[in-house]
């Protein structure tokens, strides 16, 4: 009777330590494929947003207005489309100002929110005097496999004209009887419009010379770089 009692006792405890192996075995493999699982999706959120282009392309469009006049705060629309992958993150986009009297220069910048494949968004700004105004996107990091620099996107200039009313002559046509004929001053529109004419050449100007500058600084500055890169890889051939 009492080697009965002996046995069962070990059969029992055998089940109980067979059942407590399995159930520590199990949870270790569930840490583990738990574990596993976090590491990838972590990896995988930093490949994206750390390292990898998300394949978005940003581009203007161009039914957008080019040509405002106003001597009044007014707001100037230029639209941009995303032709590429759906964005994964933000980027940046700046407002550049130039008249005759200054260069292009940055007067303001703001965030573009992540767009979707083929989503179109407005980019505006609150213009306040006379002159050209263009828009300027800023890619997502590594745009074209490009991680060295961040790409950019102009838009096409908008152009602000002042016509002041105060110096404009009433046009009241005089007539004048001189051998039969009659004689008649220009009109205000014909006026306005050689003013906006003279106006707009001469600012056209100013900006392509300005620009013409710019870009002659950026072929040196790409000159001077891939004279960097070459003597780089001089130096690591010759190691």
């Amino acid at each position: 009777m009492k080697s009965l009692f002996t046995a069962r006792k070990r059969f029992l405890l055998t089940i109980f330590v067979f059942v407590y192996v399995f159930l520590l075995t199990s949870s270790l493999v569930t840490s583990s494929t738990k574990a596993y699982y976090s590491d990838s999706e972590q990896w995988d959120s930093v490949i994206q947003v750390g390292t990898w282009w998300d394949k978005s392309d940003l581009q203007f469009t161009t039914n957008y207005q080019k040509s405002v006049v106003s001597c009044t705060p007014v707001t100037i629309t230029a639209g941009i489309v995303n032709k590429g992958f759906s964005m994964i993150g933000t980027t940046e986009y700046e407002v550049h100002y130039a008249d005759s009297l200054q260069p292009n220069q940055k007067i303001a910048e703001g965030i573009i929110e992540k767009m979707k494949s083929n989503s179109t968004l407005n980019l505006t700004y609150q213009a306040d005097k006379p002159g050209f105004y263009t828009f300027k996107i800023i890619q997502r990091p590594g745009y074209q496999e490009n991680y060295e620099s961040r790409s950019v996107v102009w838009s096409e200039k908008i152009q602000v004209t002042c016509i002041d009313k105060s110096t404009e002559e009433e046009a009241t046509p005089e007539k004048e009887v001189q051998k039969g004929t009659e004689q008649q001053t220009p009109t205000n529109e014909e006026q306005k419009e050689q003013e906006v004419e003279e106006i707009a050449q001469e600012q056209q100007e100013i900006v392509e010379e300005q620009e013409a500058e710019e870009v002659q600084e950026v072929q040196e500055a790409e000159v001077v770089q891939e004279e960097q890169v070459g003597d780089h890889g001089q130096h690591i051939h010759e190691e």
